[in-house]
């Protein structure tokens, strides 16, 4: 079989010459002058201060968030001009795991959060669409918790549901805004794990993206190492000199403050 041309091969998210709003205050600029190309295959780590703005950053790369200015392409298509109707079979193929929680709906169980995106996109009872993401329910470790409710479970755990969720519709593009923020170290051994076995348990999953404050224990995993800092997208194809730029920009944590 002939090898496709990689001329040919489009990004599954591309940022052009793109000014990121900030998300609470939609005509102020957070980052100017963003160039940034996703490929299959790419698995990114961008490292962020506290409101740099990588969750505007990343709502932009979803399509759910408009640039100020530039253009943002998903899977090849411009997003400029289009209607709700015709940027959400866009928006469905990019599982997003937000910050803080992962936004769970606290009326729904772990279950119904998990299933809600496949029941409404699918149009399918609760119960039939509980059957379907049953598995990936069981590979988050979600199973004894899967009849409660958000707040019975302890915190740490929301993300977990969150990234469930993120995945029920089988996404193209994952993006993951810091979901195991103040979480302890079995917690961030337990992302890892999961980002590591991602391809087998979730392999519509082309690429991802994850955001946090400091990239050592995910640096072995990536294949791209960015940074967001003052109004800037900075991307390094060399980990080492990524790591030495993040210390002369105070973005590298010490051991003291990771334990």
């Amino acid at each position: 079989m002939t090898p496709p041309d990689s001329t040919t091969i489009q990004p599954l998210c591309e940022l052009r010459a793109a000014t990121v709003a900030a998300t609470r205050a939609p005509s102020v600029a957070l980052l100017e002058g963003v160039n940034w190309k996703v490929m299959e295959g790419d698995r990114w780590v961008v490292v962020s201060s506290a409101g740099a703005g990588k969750t505007a950053l990343l709502l932009t790369a979803a399509g759910i968030q408009r640039p100020l200015e530039g253009e943002i392409r998903l899977f090849g298509q411009c997003l400029a001009g289009l209607r709700e109707n015709e940027l959400l079979p866009l928006r469905k193929q990019v599982g997003l795991v937000f910050e803080g929680g992962g936004r769970l709906f606290p009326e729904l169980t772990v279950a119904q959060n998990i299933a809600l995106p496949f029941a409404y996109h699918h149009s399918v009872a609760w119960e039939d669409a509980i059957v379907q993401i049953m598995p990936l329910l069981e590979w988050m470790e979600l199973g004894p918790y899967a009849k409660e409710h958000p707040k019975n479970l302890i915190r740490g755990l929301w993300p977990r549901v969150g990234l469930a969720r993120a995945l029920a519709l089988s996404p193209r593009l994952l993006l993951l805004d810091h979901p195991w923020r103040g979480a302890d170290f079995q917690e961030r051994h337990w992302w890892r794990s999961k980002l590591a076995e991602i391809s087998q348990y979730a392999p519509s999953v082309a690429a991802w993206v994850l955001t946090g404050d400091e990239p050592g224990p995910w640096l072995s995993l990536a294949t791209h190492l960015g940074a967001v800092h003052q109004r800037q997208f900075n991307s390094f194809e060399n980990f080492d000199a990524g790591r030495r730029w993040l210390a002369e920009h105070h973005l590298l944590a010490s051991d003291a403050e990771r334990r």
